[in-house]
């Protein structure tokens, strides 16, 4: 708890009220449990979050966060078990729909959505036997069935009680629109922060990560807080990225194996362990290396030292002239070397394609 009021005070002037954000994050705060109060009519108007899904993602069994990755599932049967990863974590809006085996209204709605889902491939259908499942229609607030509430990234946006055909497909529309409206945003955020950071705008940067933790609507928390890393480590201050880190452990376990966010940690991991590089002054080195070119020691020091300060395609470059000369150097030194850049950088990334495809020519050539 200290250290996180002494990263408030450190980012105050730069970067985002830590304490305002850590504060957001305590179960303590949560809105209160919302409560279905127009049963039986169509409401397509926003709501607040929704405290039960946000319960749920904190107490959902071991057992259900190890549930296998697989294919995106459109229609999908829901239990507390399984809660937290078929409805918080779905990659697409969700419809939850509450039914009852003994209701013969259920059954054809049921129909009608499956066929949908199934059609559209824009959103997830996720039922919810209200027989064996009571205690999920008791949290959320559903008093009579069949009922429809929409979900996108914890966030109830919608509900349907009922209505006609017209409606429902107009429910199921606002839905799937909502969610890509939600995608969208994060990618354009996203992306105008990462066009500031590479043009070396550290405060622009910070500005536009700081908006997908601020909207909690979007719940990018853990994106924006991987890319305050990015810039804490743009402004050379690896401390503060270490610090900004830890919060990520702590406060956003599940969306560790997001690329954005283990490519933000690998990052403060190699500027880490590059740590003693980092004040090496790379015009020494690169005299030592012109002068003696087979010297792999200094040449393997100026790669780190542009590492260090962030200029992966130049640390690239000389590992790829490394492995060239001497693939088996230290232990394959060079080539480690350049595993960790591909990490950092993103697999997916221009640069980690090109020099694989590079390092492919000169390994086995």
């Amino acid at each position: 708890q200290n250290r996180l009021k002494m990263t408030t005070a450190r980012l105050s002037s730069r970067f985002v009220s830590l304490a305002r954000l850590n504060q957001s994050h305590s179960r303590a705060h949560l809105p209160k449990l919302l409560t279905c109060n127009s049963i039986f009519s169509l409401s397509c108007t926003s709501f607040p979050s929704l405290h039960f899904l946000h319960r749920r993602a904190f107490t959902t069994n071991a057992a259900s966060k190890q549930e296998p990755k697989e294919d995106i599932q459109y229609i999908v049967d829901v239990n507390s078990a399984n809660f937290n990863t078929q409805v918080i974590k779905s990659p697409l809006p969700t419809i939850l729909f509450f039914y009852s085996d003994s209701n013969p209204a259920t059954k054809s709605i049921s129909t009608v959505l499956e066929q949908f889902a199934t059609q559209k491939k824009g959103y997830r259908l996720a039922k919810v036997n209200v027989d064996t499942n009571p205690e999920i229609a008791q949290d959320i607030g559903i008093r009579s069935i069949p009922a429809l509430i929409s979900v996108n990234k914890g966030e109830r946006i919608l509900d349907f009680s009922g209505g006609s055909m017209e409606q429902l497909k107009e429910f199921i529309d606002n839905t799937i629109s909502l969610g890509q409206s939600f995608v969208e945003k994060i990618k354009t955020l996203s992306e105008k922060g990462n066009s500031l950071l590479e043009a070396s705008d550290v405060p622009g940067a910070t500005a536009a990560f700081n908006q997908l933790i601020e909207d909690k609507t979007l719940k990018s928390e853990a994106i924006g807080f991987a890319g305050l890393v990015r810039c804490a480590l743009k402004d050379e201050n690896l401390e503060l990225a270490k610090e900004l880190v830890t919060i990520l452990r702590d406060k956003h376990k599940d969306s560790l194996d997001k690329n954005e966010v283990r490519q933000a940690i690998s990052q403060v991991e190699l500027a880490s362990e590059s740590g003693s590089s980092k004040g090496a002054n790379v015009e020494e080195l690169k005299k030592k290396v012109s002068a003696d070119p087979d010297d792999q020691q200094s040449r393997f020091d100026l790669a780190e030292a542009y590492l260090a300060k962030g200029h992966y395609e130049a640390a690239v470059d000389e590992c790829l002239l490394m492995i060239k000369k001497e693939k088996r150097w230290n232990d394959e030194a060079a080539r480690k070397l350049l595993l960790k850049i591909f990490e950092v950088a993103g697999l997916s990334s221009p640069l980690t394609t090109s020099a694989r495809q590079r390092l492919s020519r000169v390994w086995f050539l």
